[in-house]
């Protein structure tokens, strides 16, 4: 009897030992799985906040183009509406500045901008006419002020 008890003893050790290594395994393998989860969680919530951020840069996209000698387009290639849009000329130009109230996507609206008179041997072709583009986005809650700079291209006839 002896004999089989041992037997049974040291197969209850090794089962012991067994079920030891498995539920360790089991632990890794779970601890693994959740660290993925939370890193694939913060890539998720990385990429959503870079989704975010661009809808945000791409909902107000501004071109000008020369429509004519002094003459420019301002277009609304953006999604959203823009309220109190206001077009300001640097300090050497002179002409028509625009302010509009709203302008809704896909929208256009000329204004006049020339080099001041006497000035245009001194600006040359070398200075960037600047213009800067002011607007407000109301479409966060509260109104935010938002300003980009463009560049206004000289009208080459073809």
């Amino acid at each position: 009897m002896d004999f089989l008890a041992f037997w049974m003893a040291l197969g209850a050790a090794i089962i012991s030992v067994i079920a030891l290594w498995y539920n360790k395994r089991q632990a890794h393998a779970a601890e693994t799985s959740a660290t993925a989860a939370e890193k694939s969680a913060t890539a998720a919530e990385k990429a959503e906040q870079r989704a975010l951020t661009l809808e945000r840069a791409m909902g107000y996209r501004w071109e000008i183009v020369s429509n004519g000698t002094d003459r420019y387009l301002i277009f609304n290639a953006g999604t959203r509406d823009a309220h109190e849009l206001d077009v300001a000329l640097p300090e050497f130009m002179a002409g028509q500045e625009l302010h509009v109230e709203k302008v809704r996507p896909l929208e256009k609206y000329e204004f006049h901008a020339r080099v001041k008179p006497g000035l245009q041997q001194a600006v040359g072709p070398q200075l960037p006419r600047l213009a800067t583009i002011r607007w407000e986005d109301r479409t966060e809650g509260k109104p935010v002020h938002r300003v980009q700079e463009t560049t206004l291209q000289e009208h080459n006839p073809a």
